[in-house]
């Protein structure tokens, strides 16, 4: 009866590009970051812009329980705040 031995080979450590560093995730997370935060300021300022239309209908207005004073202000708002 015979032994075989095998040895033991460590795994190739990977390329110094993939491995995961504190400053590539942050990198990817502002990648992730910049376009969802660009598109919820569209989208602020869409409502506004709608809101805006809506002050000239007093029915609509109560409906969503806003007055009018308060819709335009609300719609003058910049889209970044």
């Amino acid at each position: 009866m015979s032994i075989t031995v095998i040895p033991f080979v460590r795994p190739a450590s990977p390329p110094r590009q993939a491995r995961q560093s504190p400053r590539w995730s942050l990198l990817l997370a502002v990648i992730v970051a910049v376009p969802v935060a660009i598109a919820a300021c569209f989208e602020r300022r869409r409502q506004r812009e709608r809101l805006g239309e809506l002050a000239e209908d007093k029915r609509l207005l109560k409906d969503i329980g806003l007055t009018r004073e308060q819709a335009l202000y609300e719609g003058a708002k910049p889209f970044w705040r």
